[in-house]
């Protein structure tokens, strides 16, 4: 069995104590965080798309303002059920939504349609 908490709970020990970042798809880690300018603006842009939430896609179709609330508020409701790793949930709301209102969610590209 994997012990994910633990290797967490390490890597947040190398940080804070040692300003070590660890990069898992490199299988690198750096003091300081410096992976390379090209990789450093990959993760630049892949941390400000995990600190967004998500987004209607443009090309979908158009709903009613309180529809659209309504569906905004249930793909939030899933995004905080995947980050608590309440799988039964999150895969409840996507399919109602899509039952419901035909709806997509790209969680790659955080948007829905």
């Amino acid at each position: 069995m994997r012990a994910y908490e633990k290797a967490d709970a390490i890597r947040e020990g190398l940080r804070g104590k040692y300003n070590i970042l660890i990069d898992d798809r490199l299988r690198e880690w750096s003091v300081g965080g410096d992976f390379g300018e090209e990789h450093n603006a990959q993760r630049e842009m892949a941390s400000a798309l995990s600190n967004r939430g998500y987004l209607m896609s443009a090309s979908s179709l158009p709903l009613s303002p309180e529809n659209e609330a309504y569906v905004t508020e249930r793909v939030e409701e899933r995004s905080v059920a995947k980050k608590n790793r309440d799988f039964d949930t999150a895969d409840s709301i996507r399919d109602e939504l899509s039952a419901q209102f035909d709806i997509a969610i790209q969680d790659k590209l955080k948007q829905w349609s």
